[in-house]
């Protein structure tokens, strides 16, 4: 289980960007990321495979995507799934089986 709260968010044009920190992770090297929102894209959300955000340019060039679909009680990823006006109220939760 894989476990963020937002540390800061901010907007560039169209894009929503958060800095997030894995509650269940350690090791800092791992325990940073930031996230990438489009508004004109409610299919796809960019991720850093580090702590830094200047990697996050587009969601489409992005290091990492996630595909927003409905899961199942194995796979549940709750993210952007309504436009979030303020980081205090971005917490995501990934399960993975």
């Amino acid at each position: 289980m894989v476990e963020y709260s937002c540390l800061g968010d901010w907007f560039v044009d169209k894009n929503h960007f958060f800095a997030v920190a894995n509650t269940k992770e350690s090791r800092k090297d791992e325990k940073y990321r930031c996230f990438l929102k489009n508004r004109d894209d409610d299919l796809y959300i960019g991720v850093s495979i580090t702590a830094e955000c200047n990697t996050l340019k587009t969601v489409e060039k992005s290091p990492e995507r996630l595909r927003i679909t409905p899961g199942t009680d194995e796979e549940i990823i709750y993210l952007f799934l309504v436009y979030l006006r303020k980081c205090s109220v971005f917490d995501i939760t990934q399960v993975v089986s």
